[in-house]
C-alpha cells in the first residue's frame, strides 16, 4: 500500500480523508484501507443515484410477499418479559410478530423506541459516553445548468489540521476555512436531472449536536450556507452556483437529529475507535432484548454503505440460522 500511495503521490491525501466520521488523525491505521481499495480498485456506481439500490430491495421484499408501510412511524418497541413482540405505531396500531428487526439510527432506538428501563447496558447513560462520529452539513442542488467538474471532488481546508482538530474537539467555525465533498453525477448519469440540468451533492464534515456550535439557530445554517457555496465556487473555478439553483435541501446536524432522529446529528454513528468496534459495538443479535435484531451503521461491522448492508446481510443470516433456512 505504502509504494501504491508513493507512486501516485496519494500519501498526503490519504492522510486527510475523514473516514468512518473520524479524523484520520484519531481512527484506527486499518481504515487506510478504504482510500486505497477505492483508487485501486476503483468504485462502482448505480445509475439513478444510491436510492435505487433501496428501491429495488423494496420491489424484491414485495414480489416476496413481504408488506411494507410507509408514512407509519414506530413509536415503540413491544417488550414482553425481555423479548420483542412488535411495534406500536404513531398512530397507536399494535404490530405483532415474531421478530423485531431494528434499523432505526441505533442512538436514537435505544433512547427513544425501547420502553423506559428495559435497556441494561446500552443505557442513554451508556450512550451519552461513547465516542459518536462528526456531523455533516449537506446541501443537495438541482441546477439549471451542468458544470464540468468530474463526479467526485474534494476540497481540503487551507488550514486542514487546524481545521479536522477543531471538528474532534467540537468547534467550528462556520464563517472560516473547511473541507468539502462535492458530487456531480450527472456528468455521467443523465437520469439525475432533466436534460441540460444537473443534481449536486455537497457535504462538509462539521462537528454534531455536542460541539459548541447552536446548528438550531437559522441564521448559523444561512451563513454556513453562504460560506460553503462561496468555497465551492472559489476552489472548482464553478461561475455564480445560486444563480442557478432551481431547488434545493439543506440539512444541518440540527435537521439530521430532528428530522431523520440521527442521535446528536452524528451521521457517521458511534465512533469507530478501538473500543467501540467489533465486538464492543452493539451486537446485530441484541444482546439487551431477546428475539430483537440490530442493523445499520450502529451496529457491526459499522458505518458506511457497503458495511450497513453488511450488517442487514448478517441480521439475515442470523434469522435464517435460527429458522434452519439454507441462506
Amino acid at each position: 500500500i505504502r509504494d501504491f500511495c508513493l507512486s501516485r503521490g496519494l500519501g498526503d491525501v490519504y492522510k486527510r480523508q475523514v473516514r468512518g466520521g473520524m479524523a484520520p488523525t484519531t481512527c484506527p491505521g486499518t481504515f487506510g484501507l478504504i482510500p486505497f481499495v477505492e483508487h485501486h480498485f476503483g468504485i462502482d456506481y448505480v445509475e439513478g443515484g444510491l436510492r435505487r439500490i433501496s428501491e429495488v430491495m423494496a420491489d424484491v421484499v414485495q414480489e416476496c410477499g413481504g408488506k411494507i408501510l410507509l408514512n407509519k412511524p414506530v413509536k415503540k418497541i413491544i417488550v414482553e418479559n425481555q423479548s420483542a413482540k412488535g411495534v406500536v405505531l404513531e398512530d397507536g396500531t399494535e404490530e405483532r410478530f415474531d421478530k423485531v428487526v431494528v434499523n432505526a439510527d441505533f442512538g436514537y432506538a435505544a433512547n427513544n423506541l425501547f420502553p423506559e428501563g428495559t435497556l441494561k447496558r446500552w443505557t442513554p447513560q451508556v450512550l451519552d459516553k461513547c465516542g459518536i462520529s462528526c456531523g455533516t452539513f449537506t446541501m443537495y442542488l438541482g441546477l439549471d445548468t451542468l458544470y464540468q467538474i468530474p463526479h467526485h471532488n474534494i476540497i481540503f481546508a487551507e488550514e486542514y489540521k487546524k481545521s479536522i482538530d477543531g471538528i474532534t474537539i467540537g468547534e467550528f467555525d462556520v464563517s472560516g476555512d473547511f473541507s468539502i465533498y462535492v458530487c456531480n453525477p450527472s456528468i455521467r448519469d443523465t437520469t439525475m436531472a432533466p436534460p441540460g440540468h444537473s443534481a449536486l451533492f455537497i457535504l462538509v464534515p462539521c462537528t454534531n449536536m455536542r460541539g459548541k456550535v447552536d446548528w438550531s439557530d437559522q441564521n448559523v445554517v444561512d451563513n454556513m450556507r453562504r460560506k460553503t457555496l462561496s468555497i465551492v465556487e472559489k476552489r472548482l473555478s464553478l461561475d455564480n452556483i445560486e444563480s442557478h439553483i432551481r431547488c434545493e435541501r439543506v440539512v444541518s446536524p440540527y435537521g439530521w437529529k430532528t428530522e431523520y432522529n440521527v442521535y446528536e446529528g452524528a451521521v457517521f454513528n458511534l465512533a469507530h475507535s478501538v473500543g467501540q468496534m467489533l465486538y464492543w459495538r452493539p451486537h446485530n443479535k441484541f444482546e439487551d432484548v431477546q428475539d430483537c435484531y440490530i442493523t445499520g451503521g450502529g451496529t457491526h461491522p459499522g458505518s458506511g454503505l457497503p458495511t450497513i448492508y453488511e450488517s442487514g446481510r448478517l441480521v439475515a443470516k442470523l434469522l435464517c440460522d435460527e429458522y434452519g433456512i439454507t441462506y
